[in-house]
């Protein structure tokens, strides 16, 4: 099964794991340090030797705990001995995928897509500003895609991501052109994110701005 990618020219890779989550954080990590990637995900050991033989890929990623290192060694050296291999924990694979859906839910915003909105974050979402206010899911929801409050752009900078577990903590700063009821503003807050993986996929649980000193 193979991540949606089209370019022509970009490097093919195997990403040996048994979830998607994954295959599209590594791809997305990697196109946005500016190397496009054809990454086809490989689900199960049994599989591998005819994918390498079918794809010659140019790396192999094994997701650590998909399958045993030495069998995933032993099947790469009957059918290409001089494959690379990189092994990476299923943790740093989620703190990539907690990246895209902070990325995910930052483009909805601007396109008040209701659809992404929704599905990108809990039912049990605390969504707190920094004037005080907190907002539900379907609150949260309304007014983005109402165009109550309209992001005409949003700029995140300074972010990091910390994965224990099913919970993830993102914190960045968050700048934004804005205009709310017709008014225009740009605030330049900061944020704390709490990510819960919910049946495979990152969802937000809470969101608290505050004010950064001056």
């Amino acid at each position: 099964m193979e991540a949606a990618l089209t370019d022509q020219n970009a490097v093919p890779l195997i990403v040996l794991s048994p979830a998607r989550d994954p295959v599209e954080a590594i791809n997305s990590s990697l196109r946005r340090a500016g190397h496009p990637v054809h990454c086809t995900w490989i689900p199960a050991l049994r599989d591998l030797a005819d994918a390498i033989t079918q794809i010659n890929p140019e790396l192999l990623i094994h997701v650590a705990g998909s399958e045993d290192l030495r069998g995933v060694i032993a099947v790469r050296d009957q059918v290409a001995a001089k494959l690379p291999i990189i092994a990476v924990s299923a943790e740093s694979a989620d703190e990539g995928a907690v990246r895209k859906a902070v990325d995910d839910l930052t483009k909805a915003m601007t396109a008040a897509d209701k659809a992404q909105l929704e599905a990108l974050v809990s039912d049990q979402l605390s969504y707190g500003h920094s004037s005080g206010k907190v907002e539900t899911k379907a609150e949260f929801v309304s007014v983005i895609a109402g165009k109550k409050t309209i992001y005409k752009s949003i700029t995140l900078s300074d972010p990091t991501v910390s994965v224990t577990g099913n919970n993830a903590i993102a914190r960045h700063t968050f700048a934004a052109e804005v205009e709310v009821d017709g008014k225009p503003s740009s605030p330049k807050i900061g944020v704390l994110q709490v990510w819960m993986k919910d049946g495979g996929a990152w969802k937000l649980l809470a969101r608290q701005a505050f004010s950064k000193p001056a």
